[in-house]
């Protein structure tokens, strides 16, 4: 089983602005989800399109530090790991699948927030920020000297 690999890619756009909550010992969790489009010929030759919407969750300092961009219609690309939970009773149960993420890329089409942004010297097109960074940042900042 040490094999085994989790890791999941989407790039698409926001349907909504996200969603920014805290758990009760201050864990920030941000919500959102994402629309691929995909589009094929069939075999009449007739272009088709559809679209699969995506949830994301992204968990503290990465989903803190994002919140502010992640508005509607901007184009992410989201790397992470497939999760799913299980709710409720034995006779009951609820599933909920969705993508935990670990790196979030935002991508062109920038929003309104996201211009003022990069009028105050911010690209926010290029910026990458991963968990990683979030805690060896955290890391650096602790060191006294």
């Amino acid at each position: 089983m040490a094999n085994d690999l989790n890791c999941c890619h989407f790039t698409g756009r926001l349907i909504a602005d996200c969603e920014q909550s805290f758990t009760q010992s201050g864990t920030s969790c941000l919500k959102f989800k994402i629309a691929v489009n995909k589009t094929w010929k069939d075999k009449s030759g007739e272009k088709k399109e559809s679209a699969q919407f995506v949830p994301i969750t992204a968990w503290g300092k990465l989903g803190e530090s994002l919140s502010s961009y992640l508005l509607k219609g901007k184009q992410v690309r989201v790397t992470g790991e497939w999760e799913t939970s299980v709710y409720g009773e034995e006779n009951n149960r609820k599933y909920f699948t969705g993508i935990n993420a670990k790196e979030i890329q935002l991508l062109g089409g920038k929003t309104e927030q996201a211009n003022k942004a990069t009028a105050q010297n911010a690209n926010l097109d290029d910026v990458v920020m991963t968990a990683k960074d979030f805690y060896e940042k955290a890391e650096d900042e602790s060191i006294p000297f």
